[in-house]
């Protein structure tokens, strides 16, 4: 089933009758601009639209709640900035994953690459597709939602479900379509989604400002009074301030797509970061003019209870945003992630044919196609996957702690790799700490079965890698040459080959 390593992202295919060397390879398109924006559109989905009375639940005051924001930014900024220099040293796409493999494969034959098949196995086989599926079905409620007044009762009864349903699965097909054209086809997309994000994010803003020149707002005092200074809901207030935030690695994710990735890579962290910490600060200024601290706390959508307070018919347009940021999101993701199945594969842990390349559009055909796929079983059944995503949450700290560690670990193993820029040694450590406290702290005063079910879903990974990673069998090998050529002719891709 899965083939062995292949270390090399350049390809080449012989035409015999023209005598021509084709080089078939990811494409370095994306500059500074486009790699900020896919951050954007990764970090942006509805999360800042829809929860942030979370955060503002565990934190209990509007003075705490933003120093909780600002202090999730620079946690997450002093995050990139690790990242930013594993990037030059492991230049591959993959990002977490191929740092470490990178840093741990060859220590154990067992044990050394389980790390990164296990990265894979949650990120890639769980998380991603439910989060696609997820965005999905929340694009088609408010899409669906916006549009339901102007129908008959009778015909929302009869009909609802079926056509959420053809929303969602739409606008899945349709993010896949777009990652299958091209990476440049692509990168027009994604900056034209940031564009719209952005112009969201500041229509919100600029209603909080409405409120407060007309005088129709509501006070918004920054103090402290009741602010909840206890353990347990100070970690789980950064746990979703910092999971807001969480989706700035992608662009470490497609290195092999950046140009000049050891500049760009941090400038993109660095710029989207900041902005996107000054952006999450005043939206939460901005709903506070017009909702009382206790409505911000218990709505589900406080992006739409907004614009019912403020912009009357106007809300509609905010409908339209947080539907559009929703369609970026989903775009970015399915491109990032058909990076991840591409490295994997080309590190022998999944099926060979997940790393071949289309011949003429240079895009991960298979790799795109299967997260889509997975995508769609998600999404049909149902809002369950909700749960599955809260299950495996805590385990995303876990990584990234490891991730804090493997700074420590190459800087060990290989001391003279290039590192144009280079994070003082505190700063993993710092972060490290942050991560591991956000993971012990609700191991404690959360109820126990997400964790069980969460340690369960690693044990099911490692019950996979030992025969199909590990013991790799001849009998597997056939069947899996049988199925990359059949790939090939179907999907018009090639393997990777030595350049």
């Amino acid at each position: 089933m899965i083939k062995g390593s292949q270390d090399v992202t350049n390809l080449k295919t012989v035409d015999e009758e023209q005598g021509a060397v084709n080089i078939i390879c990811l494409k370095r398109v994306l500059g500074l601009p486009s790699a900020v924006g896919l951050i954007v559109n990764v970090v942006i989905g509805s999360g800042i639209f829809v929860t942030p009375g979370i955060v503002m639940g565990y934190s209990g005051s509007v003075g705490l709640c933003t120093v909780v924001w600002i202090l999730s930014g620079f946690i997450s900024s002093l995050s990139a900035m690790c990242v930013a220099e594993l990037s030059t040293v492991v230049p591959k796409s993959g990002g977490a994953y191929a740092y470490f493999f990178a840093a741990y494969a060859d220590l154990h034959q067992f044990f050394g690459p389980l790390p990164s098949f296990l990265y894979m196995w949650v990120i890639l086989l769980i998380n991603t597709p439910c989060s696609l599926a997820l965005t999905s079905m929340i694009f088609a409620s408010y899409v669906y939602g916006t549009f339901r007044p102007l129908v008959t009762e009778e015909f929302n009864s009869h009909y609802e479900t079926i056509l959420k349903d053809i929303l969602g699965i739409s606008v899945l097909l349709a993010v896949g379509i777009m990652n299958y054209f091209s990476t440049k086809s692509y990168s027009y997309m994604q900056n034209y989604f940031t564009v719209s994000k952005m112009f969201g994010c500041l229509y919100v803003i600029l209603g909080g400002l409405y409120m407060v020149v007309t005088g129709k707002g509501k006070p918004v005092q920054f103090t402290f009074d009741g602010s909840k200074i206890t353990l347990d809901s100070l970690v789980m207030a950064f746990y979703y301030g910092i999971y807001t935030y969480n989706g700035w690695s992608s662009v470490a994710g497609v290195t092999e797509e950046i140009k000049k990735p050891d500049k760009n890579i941090l400038r993109s962290v660095i710029l989207s970061l900041a902005t996107l910490t000054v952006l999450f600060v005043m939206m939460n200024y901005a709903y506070l003019t017009a909702m009382s601290i206790p409505d911000f706390i218990l709505s589900d959508a406080v992006a739409v209870d907004f614009g019912n307070e403020v912009f009357g018919r106007g809300k509609i347009i905010i409908s339209v945003f947080v539907a559009m940021s929703l369609i970026g999101s989903s775009l970015s993701t399915v491109f990032y992630s058909s990076r991840l199945w591409f490295a994997a594969a080309r590190n022998g842990q999944v099926a060979e044919f997940l790393s071949y390349i289309h011949k003429k559009r240079m895009t991960p055909t298979p790799a795109v196609i299967v997260e889509v796929g997975l995508a769609l079983i998600f999404f049909l059944l149902g809002r369950s996957i909700v749960d599955l995503i809260k299950l495996i949450a805590y385990l995303i700290w876990i990584f990234n702690t490891l991730t804090m560690i493997t700074v420590y670990v190459l800087r060990y193993r290989q001391p003279l790799a290039n590192r144009p820029h280079k994070v003082l040694l505190v700063v993993p450590a710092l972060v490290a700490t942050v991560y591991t406290v956000m993971t012990v702290v609700p191991l404690i005063t959360q109820p126990p079965t997400r964790y069980i079910v969460s340690a369960l879903l690693v044990l099911l990974g490692i019950v996979f890698y030992y025969p199909f990673v590990f013991r790799q069998r001849p009998a597997m090998s056939k069947v899996s040459d049988k199925l990359s050529r059949f790939i090939q002719d179907i999907l018009h891709v090639e393997p990777q080959t030595a350049e």
